[in-house]
């Protein structure tokens, strides 16, 4: 997919899931369905690595709206959090192209990890 037609795509999803966003039903499903399809299939390709990074802070921030949790305990929120935030890391990497295979393994060598 070139990438006029991969951000065309990803604006039209967007614009979708923001009228969703004000009309949907309290569990989300089928939003947290969409965006979590847009994550899954998202790859650097064509994209420079600001944009990568732009289109994936944008789904996330959707995820972190539609996706409600409520903690008994404090610590529970604080270390899903942090789960959440490596898994994000995680498809930061596994998205870009080959050619910053480098990049990646000097990110995943540092303790602790870079917040996305």
């Amino acid at each position: 997919m070139g990438n006029l037609t991969l951000l065309t795509a990803l604006h039209l999803r967007g614009a979708n899931l923001e009228a969703k966003e004000l009309y949907s039903s309290k569990e989300n499903t089928s939003e947290i369905f969409e965006v979590e399809s847009v994550l899954h299939d998202l790859l650097q390709r064509e994209l420079n690595v600001t944009q990568y990074y732009g289109i994936l802070t944008r789904y996330w921030q959707w995820l972190d709206v539609f996706e409600e949790y409520h903690w008994e305990c404090p610590n529970d929120a604080r270390r899903f959090k942090e789960i959440v935030e490596k898994k994000r890391i995680f498809k930061f990497l596994m998205g870009l192209n080959k050619n910053l295979d480098e990049v990646w393994g000097r990110i995943l060598g540092m303790k602790p990890l870079p917040s996305v």
